[in-house]
């Protein structure tokens, strides 16, 4: 069986270049940090990549594995360990504001709008696991902040459309919760 394209509607491309546009500032030389890091969820590990594009947005790319399990009542258990990746373009809105009242903005500490592209390939690894390849579109809202100099903590949430080989368009709520280490910035 052929993998499916997804199309992207266009509204999200347009949300996506509002966000990726640069935001002048006047007489300010602040900027978001470049970061490398490696993030731990609650199912999943991914290393991140943050690189800015305008003083307070930034395209935030990770490449992890995740993983899943359960048990379906006309099966067995199973559990599956997959590749995941995203491309989240963000906009620190109160990042300026933060700084300029002496907040913490180590590592990006403030709080983002997103537009969240995350894509599942048709492969992993495990017990009764269905390969599936999905993709979805959501826009979020989130905070980040930084607990020591090198760790940091996220939280987002959104609504948006996802499909899969299996289902056409349907509504995905999002639930980012992840803790990270900064590798380099």
């Amino acid at each position: 069986m052929q993998p499916r394209i997804f199309q992207v509607p266009k509204g999200f491309i347009i949300i996506a270049f509002i966000i990726l546009v640069p935001i002048q500032t006047s007489g300010q030389d602040v900027r978001v940090d470049r970061t490398h890091s490696i993030k731990a969820t609650y199912l999943g590990l991914t290393y991140a990549y943050e690189q800015p594009v305008s003083k307070r947005s930034i395209l935030n790319i990770e490449l992890g594995l995740s993983s899943g399990f359960g048990y379906v009542w006309t099966s067995a258990d199973y559990w599956g360990i997959y590749p995941s990746f995203r491309l989240e373009p963000r906009l620190y809105y109160n990042y300026l504001k933060r700084k300029s009242v002496n907040k913490k903005t180590t590592n990006n500490s403030a709080n983002y709008i997103a537009l969240s592209f995350d894509y599942h390939p048709a492969f992993g690894i495990g017990k009764d696991l269905e390969n599936i390849q999905s993709a979805a579109l959501i826009p979020k809202v989130g905070l980040r902040r930084s607990v020591l100099d090198k760790l940091f903590f996220e939280f987002a949430t959104g609504y948006g459309p996802g499909k899969s080989e299996e289902k056409d368009w349907i509504g995905v709520l999002a639930f980012d919760l992840k803790i990270g280490f900064i590798l380099k910035k």
